[in-house]
């Protein structure tokens, strides 16, 4: 195997080998890199600073965990994830932190969150 398929590989198995949890365990994991999978109940566009902020969970101010995409990142998105993402289920990779006493994951690259979607039986293809 060539150095350039090795770093591939490597990358994709990092990707899938995330810890996989709910949005409400989201606060006990604060410090590790975690994917996560939920609703964005609500959504917002902060006017001067151009961040989006996504709610998963359950909508502002009762939300489970804020996803934040900083303006300097919102370039990177081909979309406007606060109207793209509104009511749809993601799964969001990233870094949890604790941000007065709510979970959240800043995201940085368009990749860390993708649309999952529900089968009959009610689970998600993102297991």
């Amino acid at each position: 195997m060539c150095i350039t398929q090795l770093f591939i590989l490597g990358c994709v198995s990092k990707t899938y080998s995330q810890t996989k949890i709910s949005a409400k365990e989201a606060l006990t994991h604060v410090g590790e890199r975690v994917t996560i999978c939920d609703e964005v109940y609500s959504s917002k566009l902060m006017d001067q600073s151009k961040t989006t902020l996504l709610y998963l969970g359950g909508s502002y101010p009762d939300e489970l965990l804020i996803i934040k995409i900083a303006g300097h990142f919102r370039n990177k998105f081909n979309i406007s994830p606060e109207e793209i993402f509104l009511g749809k289920q993601i799964s969001v990779t990233g870094k949890v932190v604790n941000c007065h006493g709510k979970p959240e994951i800043l995201v940085s690259d368009p990749l860390q969150i993708q649309l999952t979607f529900m089968d009959d039986l009610g689970k998600s293809n993102f297991n």
